[in-house]
């Protein structure tokens, strides 16, 4: 696998449709498997909550315990700045 500015600068100015494809799925600059299974998970789990299923919820009763999560903040770049903790959900059992 090419890192993503190899394989951009191998590139002819101009490609045709077969060349489009070669890059997006060989040179995984498009379509790396990390970002095919994201896509997957994310839709699978559309799926679940459209059926009314909360997988969060489903994860904590599991645990037995609240699961910690946390609000981040990003820049124009995509870079977190800021992570806090939230506070948890409770359940009055």
């Amino acid at each position: 696998m090419k890192i993503k500015g190899e394989a951009v600068n191998d590139l002819a100015e101009i490609i045709d449709g077969r060349a489009f494809m070669q890059f997006a799925a060989g040179d995984s600059v498009l379509l790396t498997s990390h970002a095919l299974s994201s896509y997957f998970m994310d839709e699978c789990f559309k799926m679940i909550k459209n059926q009314g299923i909360d997988i969060f919820d489903m994860l904590q009763d599991i645990a037995g315990k609240p699961l910690q999560t946390y609000t981040s903040t990003v820049d124009e770049f995509g870079n977190i700045t800021d992570m806090r903790l939230n506070q948890p959900k409770l359940k009055l059992v």
